[in-house]
This record gives structure tokens, sequence and C-alpha cells, in this order.
């Protein structure tokens, strides 16, 4: 007897990723060690994202376009996982690269921002700011502001100035939760930006000790979320944009609820 397929929901989907089974100490360092960069850093990306990407002009001669698709190349070997080996070669890439970019100043937009995260996530703070800087000078111009606020506070976590960093990360979530009253299509802010600070706001309660504060950060990020099922709050926002940064950042059998399972069962 057949039996009619059915399409799993983002719920199901959500739950298969969650697998509490097998959930332990062990997993959640194994999480946070994939995943925290990701949690921390995701930021340019999301900048880089919504900040329109530099356009050749039709004058651009012969040599231009050469430099632009070296410079291409070279971000592509720069960015790229590589061993201690290929480390030189990276380097010289990196230099190539950043002396393109001087001498076509056009095409800052199109790797400032990349740059920066990928040294970020290198660990390399301080070559990272520069390009960091001219990303954020950019936003500003662009009417990105809360953006721009969402990036600049990732400087503040590089620096390890984690109650600065909670503080600006409070006040844009307010900032954004005061524009839900607005239609989607009037916001000054995307659904995912908001799901990323929330996150952002629970890991630095977290990193600050406040398990008060913490314990009600994760309630909220599930409310929003609509993984809550006691909760009997109206959903103000798309909870799509919240399953979107679980499917991010899944890994393995271990997925975002499952960690905010494990940390509440910590702090209740």
């Amino acid at each position: 007897m057949s039996q009619t397929s059915r399409q799993p929901t983002p719920e199901t989907t959500i739950q298969k990723q969650s697998s509490l089974d097998s959930f332990d100490a062990n997993s959640v360092i194994d999480w946070l060690a994939q995943n925290g960069k990701i949690v921390i850093y995701a930021l340019l990306g999301l900048i880089v994202f919504f900040i329109l990407v530099y356009r050749l002009s039709s004058s651009n001669t012969a040599k231009s376009e050469k430099d632009y698709f070296q410079a291409s190349t070279d971000f592509s070997t720069f960015s790229r996982e590589n061993t201690e080996n290929e480390n030189t070669t990276t380097q010289e890439a990196f230099k190539r690269l950043t002396t393109l970019m001087n001498a076509h100043p056009e095409l800052h937009p199109a790797y400032d921002g990349s740059l920066g995260q990928t040294l970020l996530n290198r660990g390399q703070t301080i070559e990272a700011k520069s390009f960091i800087v001219n990303t954020l000078q950019r936003t500003k111009a662009e009417s990105l502001m809360l953006y721009n606020n969402f990036a600049t506070t990732t400087l503040l976590i590089s620096e390890s100035l984690y109650k600065e960093a909670l503080e600006k990360s409070q006040i844009l979530q307010q900032t954004m939760i005061d524009g839900l009253s607005q239609n989607s299509s009037e916001r000054s802010f995307s659904e995912v930006l908001f799901a990323f600070n929330l996150l952002r706001i629970a890991m630095l309660q977290q990193q600050l000790g406040n398990a008060q504060e913490e314990l009600q950060a994760w309630q909220q990020w599930k409310n929003y979320a609509g993984l809550d099922r006691s909760s009997n709050q109206p959903l103000t926002i798309n909870p799509m944009a919240f399953r979107m940064v679980i499917q991010q950042l899944a890994t393995g059998n271990i997925a975002l609820p499952d960690y905010i399972t494990y940390r509440e069962k910590l702090l209740k």
C-alpha cells in the first residue's frame, strides 16, 4: 500500500538537525569552535551584501580590465583555506591585490569588506581594521546606518571590549524593535540582521557572565524564531529569518536550538 509523500517543513528540518540524544558538553565545544567566528563576525558579509557592487565603466582600458581580472584571481588565492606551504603564495597574492586596489580606487568597494572579513577570521585584527573602516565609511554614505552600527560593534568585540559591544548591540536591537511597527518594505533593516544581532546579544551576555540576561535573550530568540510553543506572544517578525540563521550555523547533528537548550538548562 503506497503512502503519500510529504514535503519536509522548516520545522521538521530543524527538528532533524536537533539531536539532543547525542548532545553533550563536547558537542557544545565542537559547535562553538566551528560557529563562534560566524556568530561574532557575521557582519561584513551582511554589509557587503547590501552595498551595491562596483561597476566597471565603458571607458575602462584593456590594461584596467587586465588588472581587474588579476585582482579577482589574487583575491580568490588569498581568501581560500591554505596550508603552511601555501602561505607565501597567499601573502604574495594579498600584496598584489592591495597594490592593484591602490592603483584602482574603484576596486575598494568590491574587496574591502571581504578582505576585512577574511583577516578577522584569521585573527589578524590590526591588518583587518583599515579595510573594515573603509567599508563602514561607505555604509554611512549609502544610508545603511543600522548595518554600520552592527559592523562597528564587531570591531569592539575583536578588541575584547565586550561590555561596550553589548551596550551598542542592545541600542541597535531596541531601534529595530521600534521599527517593527513599520511594513517590512519600509524598514531600514533586514530580519536576518535582527536575528543575528539578538543572537550576538545572548552570546555577549554569556561572555560577560550575566546569567539572567543571557537566559532572557535566549527566550526572546526562541519566541521570535517561533520555537517557543508555550509563548502566546504574537510574532512581529518573520521567523524564516531565524530559521535561515539556524540553517547557516548547523554543524553535523548539532544545531543552534540544541545549544540554546543546553544553555537554558545550565542557567535555570
